[in-house]
């Protein structure tokens, strides 16, 4: 199916190198449906990547923004989670027993954050890089956000 392109919006790198391009494309054929985001990656592929291609580098739909890179936080947000299985073996990997971390949280502040940070190290089936109960833990055992980082990349293959 060949599809026709109407308009593009927002255009910008999603890499240094540019060879990614995502804008908001509106296409004669869904006239149903809003824009959506479309990306392109060089060498193109399809007839309307190569329409969307050469029509946006050649300055047709506009500026196409600069690549920024993500920032730390975002990068650490975009994390994969791990499992409850694969976070207490990363820890262990690296010399930290499932009873400091208790230990670490038992010694917060009593409260409902300490209580929450029980319940979420007991039951939680999952955990997200960027969840607060990581932070509070990792700040217990003077663990640095890089040193996370690390633990955390290396025990998604676990």
């Amino acid at each position: 199916m060949d599809l026709h392109i109407e308009t593009v919006t927002d255009l910008r790198w999603v890499d240094a190198a540019q060879t990614k391009l995502v804008g908001i494309v509106k296409f004669a054929e869904f006239q149903d449906a809003a824009p959506f985001s479309f990306c392109s990656t060089a060498p193109v592929e399809y007839p309307h990547e190569a329409d969307f291609w050469d029509r946006s580098t050649s300055g047709e739909f506009g500026t196409i923004a600069d690549y920024v890179p993500p920032s730390v936080d975002e990068m650490r947000a975009s994390m994969p989670p791990l499992t409850a299985r694969q976070l207490r073996l990363g820890l262990i990997a690296n010399g930290i027993m499932p009873s400091q971390v208790q230990s670490a949280i038992e010694a917060m502040p009593s409260g409902p954050s300490r209580e929450n940070a029980l319940v979420e190290w007991e039951y939680a089936s999952s955990f997200e890089r960027m969840h607060p109960l990581i932070a509070s833990v990792a700040a217990g055992l003077s663990l640095t956000a890089e040193q996370v980082d690390a633990m955390w990349m290396a025990a998604v293959i676990l």
